[in-house]
């Protein structure tokens, strides 16, 4: 199958393409990523790309890092300057839904993207990723509203690089009007980071779901559930767990 990856006929390849991904298997990745290293053909090394992060499984953050810091890496030289929104959609979603905030600065300058596309799913995962939002000019132009943006998001970078998830997390809560005055242990604090989980802003939401997994040990899955319901979800859990604690003492 694999040498039919390099056959002359682009419906052999395809087809070949096709049968290797059916089977979504990590031994397959090695293979198809050095294909996409040696393509010139941009469609064709993008199909071969995601192929690859499909296959990936335990592997597709550290290929999507690999990918987002540093593209020569993995791509054939000729292809780097150009338009890469294809590959770097199914990539910036791996990021998107994790807390690894190390890519920060790989995000920040895609929003030079000539891809408006790319532009909006950068400034969604630079949300998702930090918990922080640049706020927009009402009445500034698209180009004058992107160069804001990408000026603060290194401004912001630049004062908070030494920061873990959990800072940027509980200064992204507080920034959006949640109280969070002590430890982020203390009971005032779980409440507070609970009614935010309710919040209408996903970013807000899914990112005190996870801080309230950090904070209390209690880790649960919700990113396929509504704000209402992950508040409603925690609200009786805190509230079983204080039950408990007062009847130890």
């Amino acid at each position: 199958l694999f040498r039919q990856l390099d056959h002359s006929s682009s419906r052999v390849k395809r087809s070949a393409l096709d049968v290797i991904a059916s089977f979504h298997s990590p031994n397959a990745v090695d293979g198809l990523l050095d294909r996409v290293a040696q393509s010139e053909d941009l469609s064709w090394a993008g199909m071969l790309f995601r192929t690859a992060l499909r296959s990936a499984k335990e592997r597709k953050l550290e290929i999507a890092q690999a990918f987002i810091t540093n593209p020569t890496g993995i791509l054939h030289p000729s292809l780097v300057s150009r338009n890469l929104s294809g590959l770097l959609r199914p990539v910036i979603n791996i990021l998107r839904s994790e807390s690894d905030t190390t890519v920060v600065p790989s995000l920040i300058a895609l929003l030079d993207s000539e891809s408006k596309d790319v532009q909006e799913l950068v400034e969604h995962t630079l949300q998702d990723i930090t918990t922080h939002r640049i706020a927009q000019g009402e009445d500034a132009s698209a180009e004058q509203n992107r160069a804001h943006a990408a000026k603060e998001w290194r401004t912001l970078w630049d004062s908070k690089r030494d920061h873990s998830w959990v800072d940027w997390t509980r200064a992204g809560l507080i920034n959006a009007g949640y109280e969070l005055a002590g430890d982020l242990e203390d009971p005032e604090s779980i409440q507070a980071i609970i009614e935010a989980t309710g919040d209408k802003r996903e970013y807000i939401s899914r990112n005190a779901t996870r801080l309230l997994g950090v904070v209390t040990g209690h880790v649960r899955n919700m990113d396929n559930k509504s704000a209402k319901k992950r508040k409603k979800y925690w609200r009786r859990w805190f509230k079983r767990r204080q039950a408990k604690l007062r009847g130890a003492n």
